[in-house]
């Protein structure tokens, strides 16, 4: 609690977060900068190092008692990264960290925005793996809907097997 009142906030280590330079991390946080620290856009240390796939410097935020379970669009940050493998992995870390897997209201689900966005089917299946949801309510189109619209099979099938609602599913043709 005391070191807790030291601490300041930093926009150079949100910089250096999304840059990976864990040294130059370290220097701030020897400092007291705060690790839940933001930029001027409001995006976290622990949003811009996931956002850029950043592990190292995730796992310096972590060590330096981060908390992901306080940052509801982190786990959307980190579908931001382009490297499935790495993505899938960050999403592992940040989870059993305490990284929720349900955004606020009014927010596409992880699942959602990775079926939509085409993210790899390793990224999909490492979600469905941690127990994202897979009914996106009453006012969203069905994620299997969502599949068949996005023209991904391999989605579709994936959460089939998963056992996603097929309420309100409607299939399509090709011409």
């Amino acid at each position: 609690e005391h070191v807790r009142k030291q601490l300041h906030p930093s926009r150079t280590l949100v910089d250096h977060a999304a840059d990976g330079d864990v040294e130059k991390m370290l220097e701030e946080l020897r400092r007291y900068a705060d690790p839940a620290s933001r930029s001027e856009t409001g995006r976290s240390a622990l949003e811009a190092a996931a956002a850029a796939g950043q592990i190292e410097a995730v796992n310096t935020l972590l060590d330096f008692e981060a908390r992901p379970k306080d940052e509801p669009v982190l786990m959307q940050a980190v579908l931001e990264c382009k490297d499935p493998e790495l993505t899938s992995r960050m999403l592992k870390l940040l989870h059993a960290n305490g990284a929720s897997l349900d955004l606020s209201e009014g927010k596409p689900s992880l699942l959602q925005s990775t079926v939509t966005a085409g993210s790899s089917l390793e990224v999909l299946r490492t979600l469905i793996e941690l127990g994202a949801p897979l009914d996106t309510g009453e006012n969203e189109p069905p994620l299997l809907q969502l599949a068949v619209n996005s023209d991904r099979r391999d989605a579709f099938d994936a959460l089939m097997r998963a056992g996603a609602p097929t309420r309100g599913v409607v299939a399509t043709t090709r011409n």
